[in-house]
């Protein structure tokens, strides 16, 4: 009786239910879809968005220079890999570290911004602004 932990599978009063991958991603779908805002004409949805990855994408692309300076885009486990037209478009480190990131490494037009094991959430909303904006 002292370990009486209520597990699936076992008569209890109490009903243990596991839920699966398609119902939290149904549950989390339908809160954020009570969270969105009305979004202003003209602009992208994302770059309104409250969401705190979208908010690092967009303050990453600006320091990056805009859109129209970006060439390529890619990502690895922590860092989101950047491929500029335009070296001297890109901002100092100070202000990337105000958005987010935990550094910038350079080398040329090839430009690494170290976000951490949020990237790939980052990077789907930095893609998205980046194809709206084109």
């Amino acid at each position: 009786m002292k370990f009486d932990i209520k597990t699936p599978g076992r008569d209890v009063t109490g009903e243990v239910k596991l839920h699966t991958k398609k119902d939290y991603k149904a549950k989390k779908a339908a809160e954020a879809s009570n969270d969105q805002e009305p979004v202003a004409s003209g602009t992208s949805p994302v770059r309104q968005s409250n969401n705190p990855n979208a908010k690092k994408a967009t303050h990453f692309l600006e320091g990056l220079g805009g859109s129209e300076n970006v060439t390529d885009i890619n990502n690895c486990a922590t860092r989101l890999r950047v491929s500029v037209a335009d070296e001297s478009k890109i901002l100092d480190d100070a202000f990337f570290k105000s958005g987010g990131a935990h550094g910038v490494v350079r080398n040329g037009t090839a430009i690494q911004v170290i976000v951490g094991l949020d990237v790939p959430k980052v990077r789907e909303f930095f893609d998205e602004i980046v194809e709206d904006e084109s």
